[in-house]
């Protein structure tokens, strides 16, 4: 048979009891809990390298994404520029000018009429 672990209660624990409590009344407290849900804890130096690392990646590609933003805003201010077209023409100026064809086809336009 297997020897049986006693345990005395000093005091009980209950849902205000500080952590700091905890660990005075049960040493290992923290470390029990862990255990008994399956975390282990990780080094405290490598997770702050990890995030240092992680929080440079974010920093370079924040300032990426400005550098894009700026430029396309850039294009879109050189597309808008670029666009700008001729006046257009009137629907009198266009009947004007296809009544002029037609005139010049028929041969009705000579001399002082054929250079409008």
């Amino acid at each position: 048979m297997k020897p049986t672990i006693r345990v005395k209660i000093i005091r009980q624990i209950d849902e205000y009891t500080t952590q700091k409590e905890k660990d005075e009344l049960f040493p290992g407290f923290t470390e029990f809990n862990q255990l008994s849900k399956g975390i282990l804890e990780e080094d405290a130096e490598e997770l702050d390298f990890v995030i240092a690392k992680k929080l440079e990646t974010l920093e370079a590609l924040n300032d990426e994404i400005v550098q894009l933003e700026n430029q396309r805003e850039e294009l879109v201010q050189q597309v808008q520029q670029s666009q700008t077209c001729p006046k257009q023409p009137t629907m009198a100026q266009l009947l004007q000018y296809c009544s002029h064809i037609k005139d010049a086809v028929s041969g009705k336009l000579t001399g002082k009429d054929a250079v409008k």
